[in-house]
């Protein structure tokens, strides 16, 4: 029935955890956009500390927000097919991947044009090892549950080390960016600075909105049951089923090589939208990111 999946939706939007979950999810944003534009100087791609102001900022909304608004799920979906909604959930965590390498290529291009070593604190150990967990996680979830040969013995075993993985990469996302903060603002720590206190503050913002998230996360209603006899997704057709796997493989593979081909060989295109958003006034950055993290948090939640 149209009007109670409305109003399913309408009641699992308005629950205070996930408007909490995604309100402070675009307050995080606007305060690291609202640090780097207020006293870093603003945003660029030439290789200057401008460019390296990229870094937080793509690393917060890629590594943290965006994650973690697609890590847990609506119980809306649960008694639909679960095929496209793991296609979206695939998808909008490789985007959420992508922004985070890409805020590695700021920090790292900006390490190499000024001579400085890469890879020298703990706070840079912790993003590399959160990236490199973030990628197997990917790349092992994406094989285990969209190819349709996987075993569903090999699904079953993975399944409980999946998310325990996702919540693992989230915390240390977190980590990450709190280290990070307390690094950038070592040497000004003396003197307590206007900058420091409100960096701080977006350090502390990033832990509620970690708490948060992990709360839904272990919160009981809001974990999918396992399907039943007489679930509606169960008298789906095993060919039907069977075929739209295959058509969701093959079109989340597609767009993977696409986005991968474009950053290896068309990496431009991507430091040119960088740069006409660093043109932007800070008033229509923050409405572009705010309008995608409200997509993206609407659109992820419902992604498992």
């Amino acid at each position: 029935d149209p009007k109670v999946a409305g109003f399913n939706l309408l009641y699992c939007c308005g629950t205070p955890d996930y408007l909490l979950c995604l309100c402070l999810g675009i307050v995080c944003v606007v305060f690291v956009c609202y640090w780097n534009n207020t006293w870093r100087g603003g945003f660029a791609w030439d290789g200057t500390a401008l460019q390296f102001n990229w870094h937080p900022v793509l690393m917060v909304t890629g590594l943290v927000v965006l994650y973690g608004n697609v890590v847990y799920r609506i119980p809306l979906t649960w008694g639909q097919n679960k095929q496209p909604w793991k296609l979206l959930h695939a998808g909008l965590l490789f985007l959420a991947f992508f922004l985070s390498v890409l805020g590695l290529c700021a920090v790292f291009d900006y390490h190499k044009k000024g001579g400085i070593p890469n890879l020298y604190s703990l706070h840079s150990w912790l993003g590399m090892c959160t990236t490199v967990l973030f990628t197997a996680q990917w790349v092992l979830g994406s094989g285990a549950f969209l190819v349709p040969w996987s075993p569903m013995a090999f699904r079953k075993i993975l399944k409980p080390v999946h998310v325990w993985m996702g919540s693992v990469i989230f915390v240390l996302g977190i980590a990450s960016c709190i280290s990070g903060i307390n690094e950038k603002l070592f040497f000004p720590y003396s003197k307590l600075p206007p900058e420091a206190v409100f960096a701080n503050s977006l350090g502390i913002l990033i832990v509620v909105f970690g708490l948060v998230v992990l709360k839904i996360l272990s919160n009981p209603e809001w974990q999918r049951p396992e399907p039943g006899p007489d679930d509606e997704s169960s008298r789906v057709s095993i060919t039907a089923r069977r075929y739209m796997e295959y058509a969701v493989f093959f079109l989340n593979v597609f767009f993977f090589l696409f986005f991968l081909y474009i950053y290896i060989y068309q990496r431009h295109v991507f430091y040119y939208v960088l740069h006409l958003f660093s043109a932007c006034q800070f008033k229509r950055q923050v409405l572009l990111v705010g309008i995608v993290l409200l997509l993206c948090g609407l659109f992820g939640s419902v992604a498992l």
